[in-house]
């Protein structure tokens, strides 16, 4: 995890997390859907803002992304990560603070996501 000092760092997805990108049009139904069992989410304001879950590494190995309707970035991958106190505030910042682990339960975050509306995918 990055220092206050060290501002957003640029790491490797697929080292010690795998990244769930989610468009912002269903990450809020899947927050809701979660509630209080969501581990860590990053939250990246660009254009189009993007929800990140980090979930343990190979869990989403075998997830259909286009039927889900996320992303899953290749090891490897950059992921802007921010210093664990950056929970508000423009740019790239936790919308769930990370915990002990910061890792949401994969098989609760794929049920989140075919429980709430698809409406559009990632190209």
């Amino acid at each position: 995890m990055p220092t206050v000092e060290q501002g957003v760092r640029r790491l490797p997805s697929g080292r010690w997390w795998e990244a769930v990108r989610v468009p912002a049009y269903r990450a809020r139904h899947v927050l809701t859907w979660l509630g209080s069992t969501s581990g860590a989410v990053l939250l990246h304001q660009d254009a189009e803002p993007i929800y990140t879950w980090l979930i343990r590494l190979g869990a989403a190995d075998m997830w259909d992304q286009a039927t889900l309707g996320v992303m899953v970035p290749r090891p490897g991958t950059v992921i802007r990560v921010p210093p664990a106190t950056w929970c508000g505030g423009p740019g790239t910042r936790w919308l769930v603070p990370t915990g002990p682990t910061g890792l949401t339960s994969p098989d609760r975050l794929r049920r989140a996501l075919e429980q709430t509306p698809l409406g559009g995918t990632y190209a």
